[in-house]
């Protein structure tokens, strides 16, 4: 248990560096540009997120996961996923005036060259990261991205005097995921596995396919149950309702990237010695959960009843339109805060067959409760159905997780989770009755 939890500690600690730039670039970047500008960058930022995936191949866990890696299969894929983020980079160039008559939004072409070339660099990274995290390094990955962080936003706060504020704000993204790509390249050449090079053999990818494939059908799924809402308030709400949810969501976001974003890094890599003993690994999620659960009870009363102060501080006067649909969205925080972790268990058996299975209901929920949302025409409707969606998903995956992988032990685990059931009644009580979205 102490090796998970300093492994855990490690990447935690690493990470709360660069989230902890990413906050001020946040409130920096959100008083320099109104909503109507992050909801047209988002609207682009919703497509790029998909062919990201679709270059990414949930080759990383694979990647983790491996003991034995050639210089010629490591240089083989590498130069595959380049092959592959370049077609789909201009694949994405070529799109820009169908996107823009999707949404109805015709500035979507000007800030299309800027989100391809973040697309090319951000899968660029994939295999020099994955190679980084099978040997736990997170202070070289932290480093890397407090680099990309606060140059990006140096460029951004320099091009806004020079550019359109559209056009400025698009530039955030292809400096940071440039900067981070070469930082991180460049720190993978003390890995075991060496730096790589671009290289031919691209049929080093086969032996991989069998976990890749269930990987990134989980991802593909997971893109629409996690991004359709996105699409569907840009395209039949407009840019500004848009760039309201958006920030709203990245807002609520940051707890659970403070409490599990910045350890599931960790925890794949650390459970792959203790697999063969499942009985432990049990005790370890189990002991796991109750820590989230009590943490991400925490934050999500915090940012349900100090909305409007977290909002004044993060965003500024101009974004107070936020306050009522955070506090919605806070809701659903802690059931994801211990669900954010679920994928790492499964990952680490080499059980993404079953995360897979778990992904289609997780998806059928998701699209569904996303589409009744919009039908109803409104962010409250919105945020109430991805409530009711998310706390039915974490049943049914943690339900499979137990009884499929970590041989039994689900109503201990749910018993372990009681915090986040009595803050999130707590809180759907009180929004329910006072009906905080007008």
């Amino acid at each position: 248990m102490s090796n998970l939890y300093r492994a855990i500690g490690k990447s935690m600690l690493s990470r709360y560096a660069v989230y902890a730039c990413s906050i001020i670039s946040l409130m920096v970047l959100t008083r320099i540009f109104t909503p109507q500008v992050f909801g047209v960058v988002a609207a682009a930022q919703s497509i790029v997120l998909f062919f990201q995936l679709i270059a990414e191949g949930g080759l990383s866990p694979a990647i983790i996961n491996l003991r034995d890696f050639e210089k010629r299969d490591r240089d083989g894929i590498f130069g595959l996923s380049l092959f592959v983020a370049a077609f789909l980079a201009v694949v994405m160039v070529m799109l820009g005036s169908t996107l823009a008559k999707f949404y109805n939004i015709e500035d979507i072409v000007y800030i299309i060259p800027f989100v391809s070339v973040a697309l090319f660099a951000n899968t660029a990274v994939v295999l020099p990261l994955a190679l980084l995290q099978r040997e736990q390094m997170f202070k070289r990955i932290a480093q890397a991205g407090m680099m990309a962080e606060f140059g990006a936003l140096v460029v951004t706060v320099i091009a806004h005097y020079k550019l359109s504020a559209l056009q400025a704000y698009a530039l955030y993204f292809p400096v940071k995921a440039l900067l981070n790509f070469i930082a991180n390249l460049y720190y993978s050449g003390y890995t075991e596995f060496g730096r790589p090079l671009p290289g031919s053999y691209f049929f080093a990818i086969r032996p991989l396919l069998g976990t890749t494939s269930y990987q990134l059908g989980f991802n593909f799924m997971n893109y629409f149950s996690r991004n359709l809402d996105n699409i569907l308030v840009g395209k039949y709400l407009g840019a500004s309702f848009l760039g309201i949810y958006d920030r709203s969501y990245q807002l609520m976001r940051y707890p659970l990237m403070l409490l599990t974003f910045a350890m599931t890094p960790a925890i794949q890599p650390a459970l792959r010695e203790v697999t063969h003993d499942i009985r432990h690994v049990n005790d370890l999620h189990r002991d796991l959960a109750f820590k989230l659960s009590i943490g991400g009870s925490i934050a999500a009363l915090g940012v349900f009843f100090f909305a409007k102060y977290i909002v004044l501080i993060a965003f500024g006067q101009q974004w107070m339109t936020v306050v009522p649909v955070i506090k919605l969205l806070a809701l659903s925080i802690p059931a994801q805060t211990i669900m954010s972790t679920s994928g790492s268990f499964f990952q680490a058996f080499n059980r993404t067959d079953l995360m897979f299975s778990t992904g289609v209901l997780w998806t059928i929920l998701n699209i569904s409760a996303i589409v009744f949302g919009i039908w109803c025409g409104s962010l409250e409707a919105l945020c109430w159905s991805l409530f009711v969606s998310f706390n039915l998903n974490f049943f049914q995956i943690y339900f499979v997780l137990h009884k499929k992988v970590l041989g039994g032990g689900y109503g201990k685990f749910l018993i372990n989770t009681w915090p986040s059931g009595v803050a999130t009644f707590v809180m759907a009580s009180i929004a329910s009755i006072n009906n905080i979205v007008n």
